[in-house]
């Protein structure tokens, strides 16, 4: 996952959820330029105790929040400079910002069966979208 530096991802692994990848944050030259506004913190990782993020390559996040007690041992997570977690594998998650050991989640973070209606979208561009949930 990507995300640049005037854009922002809050990612929540919750109720069991697995996933296996890596962040980065990438500079957005709109940013520096005053045509983009820079936002504080481009990505966000949430993880509950029930969750997992295998961690495919180092990583670099602006805020981490692992639920104490989480299973996570085999990556080094560095917080600002200070080495918080020392894992016993070879790959680290850089955190810019802020890093906890709780994780909030609400409503707002509950997967949605709702889909939208894209046919004014698709006719306008020429294109086709299809959703699925499994």
């Amino acid at each position: 996952m990507t995300a640049d530096t005037i854009s922002s991802v809050d990612l929540y692994l919750l109720d069991g959820a697995a996933w296996i990848g890596a962040a980065t944050i990438t500079d957005n030259a709109a940013a520096g330029s005053g045509t983009g506004t820079a936002s504080d913190a481009p990505i966000t990782v949430n993880v509950d105790g029930t969750s997992t993020w295998g961690v495919a390559k180092d990583t670099t996040i602006s805020a981490l929040n692992v639920a104490s007690g989480s299973d996570g041992n085999t990556v080094t997570i560095v917080a600002n400079g200070k080495t918080v977690v020392s894992g016993s594998g070879d790959v680290t998650v850089t955190v810019t910002g802020s890093y906890s050991t709780s994780v909030s989640a609400g409503s707002d973070t509950e997967l949605s069966s709702d889909t939208i209606d894209r046919s004014e979208f698709d006719s306008r561009f020429g294109t086709s979208t299809a959703w699925t949930m499994a």
